[in-house]
């Protein structure tokens, strides 16, 4: 699954209590704009913030991009 999809429906299961099962029966112009949304969101995530910045330079963790990519989401999602 990309990105794009994941991202549409995990707004549509947080906005509409979806299921994946709901998602799959969406019309087509439906699931359009919930990729739409998801896009804004990842595209919100282009420029990381100083506290995404700090986790994905620490060298005491190591780690490949995707490891570093990961914490860097991870620390975005426990901003304050």
């Amino acid at each position: 699954m990309k990105t794009i999809e994941r991202v549409a429906r995990a707004i549509h299961q947080s906005s509409a209590g979806g299921t994946p099962k709901d998602y799959d029966g969406l019309r087509e112009e439906i699931r359009r704009a919930y990729e739409i949304a998801a896009r804004m969101a990842i595209a919100a995530m282009r420029h990381p913030s100083a506290a995404m910045v700090e986790e994905g330079n620490r060298r005491d963790m190591g780690g490949d991009a995707a490891n570093v990519w990961e914490r860097m989401l991870f620390r975005a999602l426990n901003e304050d």
